[in-house]
C-alpha cells in the first residue's frame, strides 16, 4: 500500500537506554508495567507531563481498562509517576534522562520545559541532575524506589530523590474555595490605599470600592469568573491587575453621585456572595 501525498508530523524524540529491560526497576514489573511505563515515556510532552486519554491508551495497549491501569500505577510506584489533577500525571525522573546535562536555560526545548513545570507548581531542586519536587500541597510520603541519583529510563533509573505528595483540594478544585479567595482579595484592595489613589487619578469621578465590587458579584465570583482563572496556567493569581483591569472595563464602572466623595471603603462578607457563583 502507497500513501501518496502524505506529509507526517515531525515527531519527539525520546531517549531510552539500552538496558532499560536491565534495570533493577523494570525487572521487578510485570510485562503490563514494563510496556505501560515505557509507554508514558513516549506519550509526555518535553517536560514529562501527560494527559490521560482512555481512548488512545485502550488502543494503543490493546486493552479496556487504560485509565484504571495508570491510577493503579501511579499508586503503587509514587516516586515515579504522579497525578497533577484529574487527567494529567508527570514522569519524575523524565527531565533527568531527558536534559542529563541539567537544566540549562539557554537551550528553548528546557526553557519551554520549566515553564510547564513552573505552571504545575513542580520544584527543581537539583539544577544539576534536574531532579524534581512535586510542591501542589500533598502529603508527603516515603521514597520507596531509589535515590534519585540514576539519569532516567533504565541505567540506574531510581526513584525521583524527594519528597512526593498526594493531592488535596485547591482553588482550581472547588468553587467555594475560589469564592473565598476572590472575597479575600477584594477585602485587601480596598484597603490599599496606594492602589486606590494611584487609580483615582486615572478615574477621577469612579466610586472606585462599588466598582470593583461590582465586578466581583457580577462576574468574578461566578462560575463564569472561576472558569475564566482556570484557563490560565500560571502558578499565582494577580489580583491586583485583575482589579485593575476590570475598573477598565465600562461594565463595572460606577460613578460617584453628584461629585462627591468616595464612601468609606466596604468589606465584603461572605452573606454578600449569595445567591451568586452561578454564572
Amino acid at each position: 500500500m502507497v500513501f501518496v501525498g502524505v506529509k507526517l508530523k515531525k515527531m519527539a524524540k525520546r531517549f531510552i537506554d539500552s538496558n532499560y529491560f536491565n534495570d533493577p526497576f523494570i525487572l521487578s514489573l510485570k510485562k503490563d508495567n514494563k510496556l505501560l511505563y515505557i509507554y508514558f515515556w513516549t506519550i509526555c510532552d518535553h517536560a514529562g507531563i501527560f494527559e490521560l486519554n482512555e481512548v488512545l491508551g485502550n488502543f494503543h495497549l490493546d486493552c479496556k481498562d487504560f485509565k484504571e491501569r495508570v491510577i493503579k500505577f501511579s499508586k503503587e510506584f509514587p516516586d515515579k509517576i504522579v497525578q497533577l489533577d484529574e487527567t494529567h500525571f508527570i514522569v519524575m525522573s523524565f527531565c533527568k534522562r531527558q536534559y542529563p546535562n541539567g537544566v540549562n536555560t539557554k537551550v528553548r526545548q528546557i526553557q519551554g520545559a520549566l515553564t510547564i513545570l513552573e505552571s504545575w507548581d513542580v520544584e527543581i531542586i537539583n539544577n544539576q541532575t534536574f531532579t524534581l519536587r512535586v510542591n501542589k500541597g500533598y502529603k508527603t510520603l516515603d521514597n520507596s524506589y531509589g535515590s534519585g541519583s540514576g539519569n532516567g529510563i533504565g541505567n540506574g533509573e531510581g526513584g525521583m530523590g524527594g519528597d512526593l505528595k498526594l493531592p488535596k483540594k485547591t482553588w482550581r478544585d472547588d468553587f467555594e474555595i475560589y469564592k473565598n479567595m476572590v472575597r479575600e482579595n477584594y477585602n485587601i484592595i480596598i484597603k490599599d490605599q496606594k492602589f486606590l489613589s494611584q487609580q483615582q487619578k486615572f478615574y477621577p469621578n469612579l466610586d472606585l470600592v462599588l466598582s470593583i465590587q461590582k465586578s466581583c458579584i457580577n462576574f468574578w465570583a461566578t462560575e463564569a469568573g472561576w472558569k475564566n482563572k482556570k484557563s490560565s496556567r500560571s502558578k499565582t493569581l494577580d489580583w491586583k491587575s485583575t482589579f485593575a483591569n476590570a475598573l477598565s472595563q465600562k461594565t463595572n464602572q460606577v460613578y460617584k453621585s453628584n461629585g462627591t466623595e468616595e464612601k468609606p471603603a466596604y468589606s465584603l462578607p461572605k452573606s454578600d456572595f449569595k445567591g451568586y457563583g452561578k454564572s
